[in-house]
């Protein structure tokens, strides 16, 4: 469907748009989504080659502001990613009678795009969630809200946002993007296998899961599983498994190391990271609890923003210091070396153990390995 498949980001629009039902997404051998036709039931109407944002150009909005912020609700932002802006923003639209689209937990705890439309539910979007979620019938189902003229905002990858303004090939003024600045997406067989191996080390189902625990600090972040036989799992992010692995680069989607939505020409009304580097420019605000990069892209997400600043500590910044530490905003990463040789053992061994062996501990300097035999002599 596009000239090269590696490029695919499994979008979903093809899928959505696809009236004969022609198109399934099936997971290749790496576990990520890629469309497949059935060519009995395709009339070749061309709908599913005029909707992938791949074979679009994009346009260039050039009135961006960009603010440092925190919710000024502290809990709030102690369960967030990083300022706790998201929750703001999802509780302002359900509020006003709308619905919230994002990425949420399945009872398996597999990552799949679904709607909220109560307050009580907004804790299942917060967090960051790194696998890729799978979009299902999201398109059409916001398209059918706002329809019903139902106030929607959407969050999701730039990749997923390209997708949904592709499919729906008309603006709205009832509809928010919401996108983030993306790493890149994890494959969701790599994160099925790293979870089936804790379950049976824990000897337990899952309870809960946290990509981004904050009890050490924001900065230096935990992942956190909570087991339902009440044990615990909580490593630094540099220590575990999975996260070393994903912070590598080394199972990341094909097109993610050549990612086509990157940069500050976005699609989506809002972007929101985190703002590292905000030691250097407002460090009277950083108390290592969160704070997020707010980007608003076009005058929709201005408008939508200053609606609730009453809610936000908010300081404009340069753009440009903005995404100083945050290079992954306007370049993609650089592919794993190992990668192909990662995904031809997946089976062979267990998800820690291949993972350790392809990211071997970084060369420490010689201060840092004195340093580790002090510590071990002072053991004994």
């Amino acid at each position: 469907m596009i000239e090269n498949i590696k490029n695919c980001t499994g979008c979903h629009a093809c899928y959505s748009i696809c009236k004969n039902g022609a198109i399934t997404m099936d997971a290749d051998k790496e576990g990520f989504l890629h469309p497949v036709v059935d060519y009995k039931k395709c009339n070749k109407c061309g709908e599913c080659l005029k909707v992938c944002p791949l074979l679009k150009k994009r346009k260039l909005d050039k009135s961006k502001n960009a603010f440092a912020a925190i919710n000024k609700n502290y809990n709030t932002r102690l369960k967030s990613s990083s300022g706790g802006i998201f929750t703001i923003l999802a509780e302002s639209i359900i509020n006003n009678s709308g619905v919230v689209f994002g990425a949420l937990f399945d009872n398996n705890f597999n990552i799949k795009h679904d709607y909220i439309n109560n307050i009580n539910d907004v804790h299942k979007l917060q967090g960051s969630k790194y696998v890729q979620s799978t979009i299902g019938n999201s398109y059409k189902s916001v398209e059918k809200k706002l329809k019903e003229n139902k106030l929607v905002l959407f969050s999701g990858t730039p990749c997923q946002i390209d997708g949904l303004l592709s499919f729906l090939k008309k603006d709205y003024k009832n509809l928010i993007c919401v996108d983030f600045i993306c790493h890149g997406v994890p494959s969701p067989l790599v994160w099925k296998k790293y979870l089936e191996e804790k379950k049976r080390k824990y000897n337990s189902k899952i309870h809960k899961i946290s990509f981004r625990n904050k009890n050490k600090g924001w900065k230096d972040f935990s992942i956190k599983i909570i087991f339902k036989n009440n044990l615990e799992y909580i490593k630094k992010f540099r220590d575990d498994a999975y996260m070393k692995g994903f912070l590598r680069n080394l199972y990341l989607r094909k097109s993610c190391y050549n990612c086509q939505s990157k940069g500050l020409n976005r699609k989506s009304d809002i972007t929101l990271a985190d703002f590292w580097g905000i030691n250097n420019i407002l460090p009277n605000i950083n108390d290592d609890k969160g704070v997020s990069l707010v980007i608003l892209n076009n005058q929709k997400g201005m408008n939508f923003y200053k609606k609730l600043e009453r809610k936000i500590f908010s300081y404009k910044v340069n753009i440009q210091d903005g995404i100083k530490h945050n290079s992954m905003a306007t370049k993609s990463v650089d592919k794993n070396i190992e990668r192909e040789n990662f995904f031809k053992e997946i089976n062979q061994q267990s998800m820690t153990t291949l993972i350790n062996k392809y990211c071997p501990p970084k060369n420490i300097s010689l201060k840092q390995r004195i340093k580790n035999i002090i510590k071990k002599l002072l053991k004994y």
